[in-house]
């Protein structure tokens, strides 16, 4: 497969060439062609090659025409290849809000021009994105391949984040409830679990792992309740967090080489009683 596209990467066509990385296990990166945006085939583009992000005499791939508050624009390539040529659940979910940011970038030329126009509300993550592939660009300069090689390794984590919510979801129906604000997972691998079961109306949620000899329990983020005030009285030699959001013995961070003294019942007991 040959695919071309134009030379000094931006977001749009690194992302949409990482995104094809990703997508089809048999592309390389030597596959991909960093041409002048000026580039034009000798004649029509046979069914193994691709152009995106250049007009490519009228061949390539260059996004869709979109609407916004009454004002039109051309999105990015990334969007026309996620939705017309992958189309999968799976992709679809990890990087539609992405794409939706680089549409708003590539209509725009100002992500925050689109989404005050469209009434959206601006994402928090996204233009640090932004940020980071420009401080790739400054670290390698002109070097395509390496940034989009590198760039690539950003868009399988947010694919892989992706799973990990999809294990997380089953992780969640697998949990115990000592009360109806009191769950507890056991042994689980996930880090979204917490706080997915947080958003099921969880307030507390305990958590304990064989493994690494951990016990502990998270408050909600929405509330203000300073765990390490109502349990440090009755666990002294626990790790109680200044915030007060958290409240163990051992965590990922810092297993502990001993099984806690106590166990998820009495643990739970005592969330209980918290006011």
């Amino acid at each position: 497969m040959k695919l071309y596209t134009h030379m000094n990467v931006d977001l749009d066509n690194a992302s949409t060439s990482a995104l094809l990385l990703l997508w089809n296990k048999d592309y390389s990166i030597d596959d991909i062609n960093f041409v002048p945006a000026s580039w034009e085939p000798e004649g029509e583009l046979s069914s193994n090659e691709m152009a995106f992000d250049i007009f490519a005499g009228g061949h390539g791939l260059k996004g869709k025409t979109i609407q916004m508050a009454g004002r039109q624009g051309i999105g990015s390539a990334f969007t026309l290849i996620l939705e017309d040529h992958i189309n999968d659940k799976l992709y679809t979910r990890a990087f539609r809000h992405f794409a939706e940011f680089l549409d708003s970038l590539e209509a725009t030329g100002n992500w925050n021009d689109y989404y005050d126009a469209a009434g959206y509300k601006i994402p928090s993550s996204f233009p640090t994105i932004h940020q980071a592939f420009f401080a790739l660009k400054h670290k390698y300069k002109k070097d395509d391949k390496m940034i989009v090689s590198r760039w690539k390794d950003i868009m399988e984590g947010m694919l892989l984040k992706e799973e990990s919510r999809d294990r997380a979801k089953k992780e969640v129906k697998n949990a115990h409830w000592f009360t109806n604000n009191i769950a507890y997972i056991k042994n689980t691998k996930e880090p979204f679990t917490s706080f997915m079961l947080f958003n099921k109306g969880a307030e507390y949620v305990i958590y304990e792992k064989t493994s690494n000899n951990t016990l502990g329990v998270r408050r909600t983020p929405k509330s203000t309740t300073h765990l390490g005030k109502h349990l440090e009285p009755h666990l002294p030699k626990w790790f109680h967090h200044p915030s007060g959001f958290l409240s163990c013995w051992g965590t990922d961070k810092a297993p502990q080489e001993t099984p806690p003294e106590i166990d998820a019942n009495y643990l739970a007991e005592l969330v209980e009683i918290i006011k």
